[in-house]
């Protein structure tokens, strides 16, 4: 399932760049099936490994630090998707002032889900993989909408 984490440290080749934010953090929805050696750290905040192809050996896990508790990220983890397709709305070539297309993604194949730095609060990227090549598309939801649209299967938030 898909969790939040507002996260501090995404450390791996090409990923440092991932967290806009290294005082505060930014705002993911990670995927629970890339997840490895989720652990306490400082107190109350969460270590773990992250893959965003858990099925290329060739790439190695990502090391992330996060806010959230490690209760918080194991129960948003052992919840069940309301359906293995999901269903989202994208923009044609990531521009907003363009027309959206559908298209329905496994949600076993979603890396993870970030604000758009632009429009925060009412779009969000999507990272997802197609076969093995990483695609990052603009979608005019936000963070909560996509999460909503995990856990229950539709939006009731327009």
């Amino acid at each position: 399932m898909l969790f939040s984490a507002t996260v501090l440290k995404w450390e791996g080749v090409g990923k440092s760049t991932r967290v806009a934010d290294a005082t505060n953090g930014t705002m993911f929805l990670l995927n629970g099936n890339r997840i490895q050696g989720l652990e306490v750290r400082a107190t109350s905040y969460s270590k773990f490994l992250y893959a965003d192809n858990p099925n290329d050996q060739r790439e190695k896990l990502a090391y992330i630090e996060a806010t959230d508790t490690v209760a918080n990220i194991t129960t948003d983890i052992d919840k069940t998707f309301s359906s293995l397709l999901m269903s989202f709305a994208f923009y044609t070539d990531n521009d907003s002032t363009l027309a959206t297309f559908t298209r329905s993604i496994n949600s076993k194949d979603i890396i993870y889900v970030r604000k758009d730095p632009a429009a925060s609060a009412t779009r969000s990227w999507i990272m997802y993989l197609e076969g093995s090549k990483k695609r990052e598309l603009l979608c005019p939801y936000s963070i909560a909408q996509v999460k909503e649209l995990a856990d229950a299967g539709d939006l009731t938030t327009p």
